[in-house]
């Protein structure tokens, strides 16, 4: 079964995608129903967490990484991702903003996470976002060597750097003397 059989799935019921979801699978270009590649990763701009393109897996070493920009991707379905042609799909030297982050080695995943304060949280290991809308809207946490996961919201991210994504403490600590114990206690304070 060619690429023409490919999106016998069911579309993505939310618009809100997890970037581990849509990791590997096809892209087809619907003027002919081509194969043009598998997704690796998002792009993300680390100035404002709009998902800029989605990176093609590179078929060989020496290759030259492509992108297909958000706004070329008609329909995410289950099984793949239907864009609009294959001119949709172009170098990343194409594409100024997306060529900058990507020579910078910006990617969210596998980033180590920490809060402003240096407290290490984890690795990101994914995130959600919009795709009708383009944005980031929650990334998730994991700890090395647990299974614990943080699930955080996206506004709390002060920070994008290579291998590293800088988290606002939204939790300020007081310590409190009760007995000879002493406690930690959240300030009051609610996130925006």
């Amino acid at each position: 079964m060619g690429a023409a059989g490919l999106f016998i799935k069911t579309i993505m019921s939310s618009m809100l995608l997890h970037a581990k979801n849509i990791i590997g699978i096809k892209v087809v270009a619907l003027q002919d129903m081509r194969f043009v590649g598998r997704i690796s990763d998002g792009v993300v701009d680390p100035e404002n967490g709009a998902i800029l393109a989605l990176r093609l897996r590179k078929r060989h070493p020496w290759d030259i990484t492509r992108v297909v920009a958000l706004h070329d991707v008609i329909e995410f379905y289950t099984d793949g991702i239907l864009i609009r042609d294959t001119d949709s799909v172009v170098r990343t030297d194409e594409v100024l903003r997306v060529r900058r982050i990507v020579d910078y080695h910006i990617s969210l995943l596998g980033s180590s996470t920490m809060t402003q304060n240096g407290e290490q949280l984890g690795t990101l290991r994914d995130f959600i976002f919009d795709a009708t809308l383009g944005i980031l809207t929650t990334i998730i946490v994991q700890k090395a060597l647990s299974q614990e996961k943080r699930i955080m919201s996206s506004q709390r991210i002060l920070s994008i750097l290579p291998g590293r994504v800088i988290i606002r403490d939204t939790m300020q600590r007081e310590r409190v003397e009760i007995g000879l114990e002493k406690i930690r206690i959240p300030a009051l304070t609610h996130e925006t």
